[in-house]
Protein backbone atom coordinates (compact mmCIF):
# COMPACT_ATOMS: atom_id res chain seq x y z
CA UNK A 1 0.00 0.00 0.00
CA UNK A 2 2.86 2.35 0.83
CA UNK A 3 4.49 1.63 -2.53
CA UNK A 4 1.22 2.40 -4.33
CA UNK A 5 0.82 5.71 -2.49
CA UNK A 6 4.37 6.62 -3.50
CA UNK A 7 3.41 6.30 -7.17
CA UNK A 8 0.50 8.67 -6.57
CA UNK A 9 2.47 11.36 -4.79
CA UNK A 10 6.17 11.15 -5.71
CA UNK A 11 8.19 11.87 -8.81
CA UNK A 12 8.30 8.72 -10.96
CA UNK A 13 11.82 9.56 -12.10
CA UNK A 14 12.95 8.79 -8.55
CA UNK A 15 10.90 5.59 -8.33
CA UNK A 16 11.80 3.87 -11.62
CA UNK A 17 14.89 3.19 -13.73
CA UNK A 18 15.67 5.87 -16.32
CA UNK A 19 14.11 4.51 -19.55
CA UNK A 20 11.02 2.96 -17.95
CA UNK A 21 9.98 6.10 -16.09
CA UNK A 22 9.76 8.05 -19.36
CA UNK A 23 7.84 5.26 -21.08
CA UNK A 24 5.20 5.02 -18.36
CA UNK A 25 4.87 8.80 -18.00
CA UNK A 26 4.22 9.23 -21.72
CA UNK A 27 1.66 6.42 -21.61
CA UNK A 28 -0.12 7.91 -18.59
CA UNK A 29 -0.23 11.35 -20.27
CA UNK A 30 -1.80 9.89 -23.43
CA UNK A 31 -4.37 7.95 -21.38
CA UNK A 32 -5.33 11.06 -19.38
CA UNK A 33 -6.01 12.97 -22.56
CA UNK A 34 -7.92 10.06 -24.10
CA UNK A 35 -10.21 9.66 -21.09
CA UNK A 36 -11.21 13.33 -21.13
CA UNK A 37 -11.47 13.20 -24.93
CA UNK A 38 -14.01 10.37 -24.76
CA UNK A 39 -16.29 12.60 -22.68
CA UNK A 40 -15.92 15.45 -25.21
CA UNK A 41 -16.47 13.15 -28.18
CA UNK A 42 -19.57 11.66 -26.58
CA UNK A 43 -21.04 15.18 -26.56
CA UNK A 44 -19.97 15.69 -30.21
CA UNK A 45 -17.55 18.51 -29.38
CA UNK A 46 -14.69 19.63 -31.67
CA UNK A 47 -12.06 18.19 -29.32
CA UNK A 48 -12.24 14.42 -29.27
CA UNK A 49 -10.23 11.49 -28.01
CA UNK A 50 -7.33 11.73 -30.45
CA UNK A 51 -6.98 15.50 -30.13
CA UNK A 52 -6.75 15.62 -26.34
CA UNK A 53 -4.60 12.49 -26.18
CA UNK A 54 -2.11 14.08 -28.57
CA UNK A 55 -2.20 17.43 -26.72
CA UNK A 56 -1.43 15.74 -23.41
CA UNK A 57 1.14 13.43 -25.00
CA UNK A 58 2.95 16.26 -26.79
CA UNK A 59 3.06 18.45 -23.68
CA UNK A 60 4.49 15.54 -21.70
CA UNK A 61 7.21 14.86 -24.30
CA UNK A 62 8.24 18.52 -24.48
CA UNK A 63 8.48 18.66 -20.69
CA UNK A 64 10.63 15.52 -20.62
CA UNK A 65 12.91 17.02 -23.29
CA UNK A 66 13.10 20.23 -21.29
CA UNK A 67 14.37 18.30 -18.29
CA UNK A 68 16.98 16.34 -20.24
CA UNK A 69 18.21 19.38 -22.17
CA UNK A 70 18.79 21.17 -18.91
CA UNK A 71 16.22 23.82 -19.83
CA UNK A 72 14.84 24.41 -16.37
CA UNK A 73 14.26 28.15 -16.71
CA UNK A 74 10.85 27.70 -18.28
CA UNK A 75 11.52 28.58 -21.95
CA UNK A 76 10.10 25.33 -23.34
CA UNK A 77 7.17 25.39 -20.91
CA UNK A 78 6.35 28.94 -21.99
CA UNK A 79 6.44 27.89 -25.65
CA UNK A 80 4.09 24.98 -24.91
CA UNK A 81 1.58 27.40 -23.40
CA UNK A 82 1.86 29.75 -26.40
CA UNK A 83 1.40 26.91 -28.88
CA UNK A 84 -1.60 25.55 -27.02
CA UNK A 85 -3.10 29.05 -27.08
CA UNK A 86 -3.05 29.02 -30.89
CA UNK A 87 -4.49 25.51 -30.99
CA UNK A 88 -7.28 26.45 -28.59
CA UNK A 89 -8.12 29.55 -30.61
CA UNK A 90 -8.74 27.32 -33.60
CA UNK A 91 -11.77 25.67 -31.99
CA UNK A 92 -13.42 28.97 -30.96
CA UNK A 93 -16.04 30.05 -33.48
CA UNK A 94 -17.73 33.44 -33.50
CA UNK A 95 -21.08 32.94 -35.21
CA UNK A 96 -24.00 35.25 -35.78
CA UNK A 97 -25.65 34.01 -32.62
CA UNK A 98 -22.75 34.00 -30.21
CA UNK A 99 -19.38 32.43 -29.47
CA UNK A 100 -19.03 28.66 -29.26
CA UNK A 101 -16.05 26.43 -28.51
CA UNK A 102 -14.78 28.20 -25.39
CA UNK A 103 -15.17 25.07 -23.26
CA UNK A 104 -13.31 22.99 -25.84
CA UNK A 105 -10.48 25.55 -25.93
CA UNK A 106 -10.27 25.60 -22.14
CA UNK A 107 -10.20 21.79 -22.12
CA UNK A 108 -7.23 21.77 -24.52
CA UNK A 109 -5.44 24.27 -22.28
CA UNK A 110 -6.13 22.20 -19.16
CA UNK A 111 -4.98 18.96 -20.80
CA UNK A 112 -1.72 20.61 -21.87
CA UNK A 113 -1.13 21.58 -18.25
CA UNK A 114 -1.88 18.00 -17.17
CA UNK A 115 0.53 16.64 -19.77
CA UNK A 116 3.24 18.95 -18.45
CA UNK A 117 2.50 17.79 -14.91
CA UNK A 118 2.91 14.16 -15.94
CA UNK A 119 6.07 14.99 -17.90
CA UNK A 120 7.54 16.51 -14.76
CA UNK A 121 7.19 13.05 -13.18
CA UNK A 122 3.99 13.46 -11.17
CA UNK A 123 1.74 10.95 -12.90
CA UNK A 124 -0.53 10.56 -9.87
CA UNK A 125 -1.26 14.28 -9.89
CA UNK A 126 -1.98 14.11 -13.62
CA UNK A 127 -4.50 11.30 -13.12
CA UNK A 128 -6.18 13.18 -10.28
CA UNK A 129 -6.37 16.40 -12.31
CA UNK A 130 -7.88 14.51 -15.27
CA UNK A 131 -10.61 13.18 -13.00
CA UNK A 132 -11.20 16.73 -11.75
CA UNK A 133 -11.59 17.97 -15.34
CA UNK A 134 -14.11 15.20 -16.01
CA UNK A 135 -16.00 16.18 -12.86
CA UNK A 136 -16.14 19.84 -13.89
CA UNK A 137 -17.29 19.02 -17.42
CA UNK A 138 -20.05 16.78 -16.09
CA UNK A 139 -21.02 19.20 -13.33
CA UNK A 140 -21.87 22.02 -15.74
CA UNK A 141 -25.00 20.32 -17.01
CA UNK A 142 -26.15 19.52 -13.47
CA UNK A 143 -25.73 23.12 -12.31
CA UNK A 144 -27.48 24.39 -15.43
CA UNK A 145 -30.49 22.18 -14.77
CA UNK A 146 -30.55 23.27 -11.14
CA UNK A 147 -30.33 27.04 -11.64
CA UNK A 148 -31.92 27.42 -15.08
CA UNK A 149 -34.55 24.81 -14.31
CA UNK A 150 -35.41 21.51 -15.93
CA UNK A 151 -35.87 21.50 -19.68
CA UNK A 152 -39.41 22.12 -20.88
CA UNK A 153 -39.33 20.26 -24.16
CA UNK A 154 -41.61 21.50 -26.93
CA UNK A 155 -42.02 20.55 -30.57
CA UNK A 156 -41.97 23.07 -33.39
CA UNK A 157 -43.73 21.95 -36.56
CA UNK A 158 -42.65 23.96 -39.61
CA UNK A 159 -43.88 23.95 -43.21
CA UNK A 160 -41.57 25.60 -45.72
CA UNK A 161 -40.72 26.06 -49.37
CA UNK A 162 -38.13 23.50 -50.35
CA UNK A 163 -36.21 25.92 -52.60
CA UNK A 164 -34.61 22.98 -54.34
CA UNK A 165 -33.64 21.39 -51.01
CA UNK A 166 -31.75 24.50 -49.82
CA UNK A 167 -34.13 25.34 -46.97
CA UNK A 168 -33.54 22.11 -45.06
CA UNK A 169 -29.77 22.57 -45.39
CA UNK A 170 -30.08 26.11 -44.00
CA UNK A 171 -32.11 24.79 -41.07
CA UNK A 172 -29.47 22.17 -40.29
CA UNK A 173 -26.68 24.78 -40.49
CA UNK A 174 -28.65 27.10 -38.19
CA UNK A 175 -29.00 24.38 -35.55
CA UNK A 176 -25.31 23.49 -35.82
CA UNK A 177 -24.33 27.15 -35.32
CA UNK A 178 -26.28 27.36 -32.09
CA UNK A 179 -24.67 24.12 -30.86
CA UNK A 180 -27.11 23.84 -27.96
CA UNK A 181 -27.92 20.54 -26.22
CA UNK A 182 -31.47 19.29 -26.55
CA UNK A 183 -32.12 20.76 -30.00
CA UNK A 184 -32.86 18.23 -32.71
CA UNK A 185 -34.32 18.33 -36.22
CA UNK A 186 -36.34 15.68 -38.01
CA UNK A 187 -37.53 16.04 -41.60
CA UNK A 188 -41.04 14.63 -41.88
CA UNK A 189 -42.36 14.80 -45.43
CA UNK A 190 -41.88 16.39 -48.83
CA UNK A 191 -44.86 17.16 -51.07
CA UNK A 192 -44.34 19.01 -54.33
CA UNK A 193 -42.50 22.23 -53.57
CA UNK A 194 -43.15 22.12 -49.82
CA UNK A 195 -41.63 20.21 -46.93
CA UNK A 196 -42.32 19.77 -43.23
CA UNK A 197 -39.97 19.24 -40.31
CA UNK A 198 -40.15 18.86 -36.53
CA UNK A 199 -37.69 20.70 -34.30
CA UNK A 200 -37.38 19.73 -30.64
CA UNK A 201 -36.21 22.49 -28.33
CA UNK A 202 -36.28 23.60 -24.70
CA UNK A 203 -38.31 26.70 -23.86
CA UNK A 204 -36.25 27.25 -20.67
CA UNK A 205 -33.11 28.16 -22.63
CA UNK A 206 -32.83 31.68 -23.97
CA UNK A 207 -30.64 30.56 -26.89
CA UNK A 208 -33.36 28.17 -27.99
CA UNK A 209 -35.92 30.98 -28.04
CA UNK A 210 -33.53 33.11 -30.08
CA UNK A 211 -33.21 30.21 -32.50
CA UNK A 212 -37.00 30.17 -32.95
CA UNK A 213 -37.03 33.85 -33.87
CA UNK A 214 -34.31 33.23 -36.47
CA UNK A 215 -36.31 30.38 -37.94
CA UNK A 216 -39.40 32.60 -38.11
CA UNK A 217 -37.38 35.24 -39.98
CA UNK A 218 -36.51 32.80 -42.78
CA UNK A 219 -38.53 33.84 -45.86
CA UNK A 220 -39.07 30.20 -46.84
CA UNK A 221 -41.13 29.49 -43.71
CA UNK A 222 -44.88 29.30 -44.28
CA UNK A 223 -46.51 27.73 -41.23
CA UNK A 224 -45.06 27.40 -37.72
CA UNK A 225 -46.87 25.71 -34.84
CA UNK A 226 -45.73 24.73 -31.35
CA UNK A 227 -47.03 21.97 -29.11
CA UNK A 228 -45.90 19.73 -26.27
CA UNK A 229 -44.47 16.30 -27.10
CA UNK A 230 -46.71 13.30 -26.51
CA UNK A 231 -46.39 11.79 -23.01
CA UNK A 232 -43.99 8.88 -22.68
CA UNK A 233 -45.56 5.46 -22.50
CA UNK A 234 -45.38 3.84 -19.08
CA UNK A 235 -44.64 0.44 -20.54
CA UNK A 236 -47.34 -1.30 -18.52
CA UNK A 237 -49.68 -3.76 -20.13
Amino acid sequence: MNRFSNYLTYDWHALMPHPWANFWLVLVAACCGAVVGIERERKEKPTGTRTLALVSLGSCIFTLLSNYLGNRDGHIAANIISGIGFLGAGVIIHGRYGIIGLTSAATIWAMAAIGMTVGAGFAGAGIGLSLLVLLLLGLVGTLERRYVGPCQLLLLEVTFDLAGGKTLIRLEALLDEFDSPGISLRSNAVSGEHGTATIRYCSSHRHHRVLLSRIAEMPEMQIISRHAPPPAKSGRA
